[in-house]
């Protein structure tokens, strides 16, 4: 029976049963009255939830569960109970483990049944996983589900100590001394044995656990919880991994007190901040009282391995650096300095990377590493990768950088074999664009980190960093941020090819920040070096400088500077073929549609011939938009069909946007409102809000359009203020003054629409009349509408 202090190892519906059939010993009680007396529930349900609680219960308080003696099944009738009385401050029943509330096992219950599953079958079972995950939580929870005993092992380090506390557990009340384990073992009994937190002992364990199986009575599982696997052929391994950031959110909540609501971006940083360890949340939610959850976050960040408890928790769990302490007690001396070099890496790596890192070959010690919890497999494109969580990163991290000159060595290696990956990537720019985007993706944060930690004593490398983190930040990056991170790199850079792609990077990210003159300058500047490096990054910058000059008015100008370009470029294919494109989009700025339609279509076999498939797609997305201004609406909408069916399956997700906005125009422009509002629709999720709103204020306008030919007048002006909005913010006042002639429209305000176009010179003047279908000089009389072919009179938006 259960001594008095023990009758905390019941839950609280098993307490609270016992408790009310043990105050009526001899008495039948039917399940409706315990369902109504018990769990409050005063409507009948048909539910299994007293059978299963007697089922635990007696795997508790009976010496054989088979064949009870104090909890009785009555046919037909309910339940009695025979034996003592309950005794104050406790109950009867068998020595075993708590199961614990609800929050320490949230989300896990499909995992729960799986171990359920397993531990029926008997033989070895293992609860593998890192420090702090949850596996002794889960293994007490099977204990409220299964009848057995727990034997608790953490803090014993030798065989002889792990068999005298097991043959302890397994012996108490059964009135059997000086049986051994494989005797107590061979007994019927509760079928789940669980020996807890096994690794400091995995070794002599291996040796012992073979005879121990073989006497193990038919049924009886003995479960283990270990960071370490035994590697036995008869182990079956369950892998516990962190949870998933909505359900660590949740504990987070419950344990601080909070009322449940859907995850906040500051909650979902913080969980995840500590890998969605079970045991790091509760250690968090221990110190919510003192902050929100944004400056815990700060604090985490700023030392993770910091986070200790509050209260009087065990002391295996009371800091994040005693769990990672004991992990790293079980590490060979290799073993540790390898986890310590592999910390250079920021994002998951191969066994190539690690080789490079490790200096030989990586296999046998990542294994091991594996095994012990403290890197991890994850499947992903190209193969098998590890990764660590970032707490364990963290804490190696931190050790390595205790040996300098170890430190130092870790970091060139990891840097060189990030730029050898890198420029392996690079060559598949222009053959494969979506595998080249997802090897960027993939190796974005640790290229970020060889642009941080070589800037100093290796400039070129991380400016080489920098180049490729490019090709993925244009379209996700903060302009300031990017911006700061080139200028930091560039005085320390020696090589002349690679300053110059600085340079045109630095002259991108001011253009993106708004800071055109500044970026004007840099151009003119920059253009003679590029020309000397290689011409086609002369011509580059003259492009792009011409490129600014053709969208801020001043087409003619750009025309002429890029005629003289092509001259300078003269039959250099790489050259020739950027500047005949950016040509083609002056003259579409000009006006000068047919031949806009020739520069570009000249420039396409140019750059398919040097490989530019960047280049290419996208001056045929431009060659498709003259072709749509010059009536050919069918021809542009089927090119830009193909060119977002290919953005799409490369994941470009700035040109898939842009693209999308194109054939929305030229579906509105055909009065296929519906595919133009889809079109749209997806443009305006797509694009970047920061980056990218000049464009979204193109689609924000052009769906106002949308609504107002539908019919949807109220629909139509929320659409046009957000336009408004976003062009205003990106000082494009052309086209803000076209969503203020919109709104007028919808106002009856034909008045302000005049202002409008007086205040504006041609073409502007042109476009803004033209929406009331009005040419220059006719009355703004009678009827208010949109008149005429819609898509035209957004050619200015749509450049």
């Amino acid at each position: 029976m259960l001594r008095a202090d023990d009758a905390s190892s019941l839950t609280e519906h098993e307490h609270a049963l016992l408790r009310y059939l043990a105050g009526r010993p001899g008495r039948t009680t039917s399940r409706q009255e315990l369902l109504e007396q018990v769990w409050g529930w005063r409507a009948r349900a048909e539910t299994r939830a007293v059978d299963n609680t007697i089922m635990r219960l007696r795997g508790k308080v009976e010496r054989d569960p088979t064949q009870p003696v104090h909890l009785l099944t009555v046919r037909g009738g309910g339940y009695r109970y025979e034996g003592p009385p309950a005794l104050d401050g406790g109950l009867a029943g068998t020595g075993t483990a708590a199961a614990p509330d609800g929050p320490a096992v949230i989300g896990r219950d499909a995992l729960l049944d799986q171990v359920a599953d397993q531990a029926t079958r008997g033989g070895l079972l293992t609860l593998w996983g890192p420090g702090g995950v949850g596996k002794t939580t889960l293994a007490r929870a099977l204990l409220g589900r299964l009848p057995g005993h727990l034997c608790e092992l953490a803090d014993l380090r030798t065989l002889p100590d792990a068999t005298r506390a097991l043959t302890e557990v397994l012996s108490a009340g059964r009135g059997a001394p000086g049986l051994g384990v494989p005797e107590l073992l061979a007994q019927p009994g509760g079928p789940l044995i669980v020996l807890d937190n096994v690794e400091q002992l995995a070794q002599p364990l291996a040796q012992a656990l073979p005879a121990w199986l073989a006497a193990l009575h038919p049924g009886r599982t003995l479960l283990l919880t270990s960071r370490v696997r035994l590697g036995l052929a008869a182990e079956r391994l369950v892998e516990v991994q962190p949870m998933l950031p909505d359900d660590a959110v949740r504990l987070l909540q419950r344990r601080s007190g909070r009322a449940e609501t859907p995850a906040s971006p500051a909650e979902r940083a913080l969980v995840q901040a500590v890998d969605c360890l079970p045991m790091a949340v509760e250690l968090v939610a221990g110190w919510s009282d003192l902050g929100p959850p944004e400056r815990l976050l700060a604090q985490i960040q700023a030392a993770p391995v910091a986070l200790e408890a509050r209260d009087d928790a065990p002391d295996r769990h009371r800091s994040v650096q005693q769990v990672l302490r004991a992990s790293w007690d079980l590490l060979a001396p290799e073993q540790a300095r390898a986890l310590h070099r592999l910390s250079t890496f920021v994002g998951p790596f191969d066994l190539e990377a690690a080789s490079a890192v490790l200096e030989g070959p990586a296999l046998r010690l990542v294994g091991r590493l594996v095994d012990k919890s403290l890197l991890h497999r994850v499947q992903a494109d190209g193969g098998p990768r590890f990764r660590m969580l970032e707490l364990v990163r963290a804490e190696a991290a931190t050790r390595l950088a205790a040996q300098p000159e170890e430190q130092a060595r870790a970091f060139d290696r990891h840097a060189a074999h990030m730029i050898t990956i890198a420029r392996r990537i690079e060559e598949e720019k222009n053959r494969d664009r979506g595998a080249f985007n997802r090897g960027v993706a993939r190796e974005a944060g640790d290229l970020a980190a060889v642009a941080a930690r070589m800037r100093t004593h290796a400039p070129d490398l991380a400016g080489e960093a920098i180049c490729m983190l490019s090709a993925r930040s244009l379209s996700l990056g903060e302009p300031a941020t990017e911006l700061a991170r080139v200028e930091a790199a560039l005085p320390g850079v020696t090589d002349p090819a690679l300053r110059v792609r600085l340079l045109q990077l630095q002259a991108t990210w001011l253009l993106r920040a708004g800071r055109h003159a500044e970026a004007d300058a840099l151009l003119v500047a920059s253009a003679p070096l590029g020309w000397a490096v290689e011409p086609v990054r002369g011509a580059f910058m003259e492009c792009t400088l011409a490129f600014r000059w053709a969208t801020g008015g001043r087409a003619p100008e750009a025309v002429s500077h890029l005629q003289r370009t092509l001259v300078r470029a003269g039959e250099d294919l790489p050259a020739k073929g950027y500047v005949l494109g950016y040509l083609g989009l002056a003259l579409y700025a000009a006006g000068r549609l047919a031949e806009a339609e020739r520069a570009l279509s000249d420039a396409l076999p140019l750059l398919a011939a040097v490989h530019n498939l960047v280049a290419h797609e996208w001056f045929e997305e431009k060659l498709a938009a003259v072709r749509w201004h010059l009536g050919r609406s069918d021809v542009a909408s089927a090119a830009l069909s193909n060119l977002l069916h290919k953005a799409k399956a490369d994941q470009m997700a700035e040109q898939v946007a842009e693209r999308s906005v194109l054939l929305g125009l030229i579906h509105l422009d055909q009065g296929e409102l519906a595919r133009a509002r889809a079109h749209l629709d997806h443009a305006v999720e797509a694009l970047a809000p920061r980056t990218q709103a000049q464009m979204r204020g193109l689609a924000w306008l052009a769906l106002g359009d949308v609504a107002t030919l539908a019919g949807q007048p109220a629909q139509a002006r929320e659409r046009y203020a957000q336009a408004l909005a976003e062009l205003v913010r990106t000082r494009r006042a052309d086209h803000a003054d076209r969503a203020r002639a919109r709104l007028a429209l919808l106002d009856g305000d034909p008045g302000r629409v005049a202002e409008l176009a007086d205040a504006r010179a041609e073409p502007v003047r042109t476009q803004i009349l033209a929406l009331v279908g009005r040419a220059p000089g006719d009355p703004l009389d009678g009827e208010v509408r949109i008149a005429g072919r819609v898509g035209p009179k957004l050619v200015g938006e749509a450049r």
